[in-house]
């Protein structure tokens, strides 16, 4: 477990600024453009694990020896979470802004499903 702790401890975390890194915002019509791009951009930074859910949050082990991981992962998740939240128009917005993580977010919310030209 040190390594995943010392890793986190050098791995520095990637912000996404939307307006930069993200200028297409998910519509009712260009989910295919939108994801497509997500994925390229996070791929590229070795982060889709984050929303893909292969890049799990650690357990807090009793003893705390790998806080300093946790505490990466919640950052750099919230991290991504903002970043989706950017790329979103302000109609999808409201439907997906209750999620509480990335991996939450990327996934199709039921209320997208049906209203839009979104696949579920």
């Amino acid at each position: 477990m040190s390594n995943t702790t010392s890793s986190a401890a050098t791995t520095p975390l990637v912000p996404i600024t939307s307006h930069h890194h993200l200028p297409i915002k998910l519509t009712q019509t260009n989910y295919s453009s939108w994801r497509a791009h997500l994925i390229a951009l996070l791929t590229g930074h070795d982060l889709l694990g984050y929303i893909d859910g292969s890049f799990k949050k650690p357990f807090l082990l009793p003893d705390g020896s790998n806080s300093t991981a946790v505490s990466h992962w919640v950052c750099q998740d919230n991290l991504l979470l903002v970043a989706i939240f950017g790329s979103l128009s302000p109609d999808i917005l409201p439907l997906i802004s209750s999620s509480s993580s990335s991996s939450k977010a990327w996934d199709p919310h039921p209320t997208l499903c049906g209203s839009f030209s979104y696949p579920c």
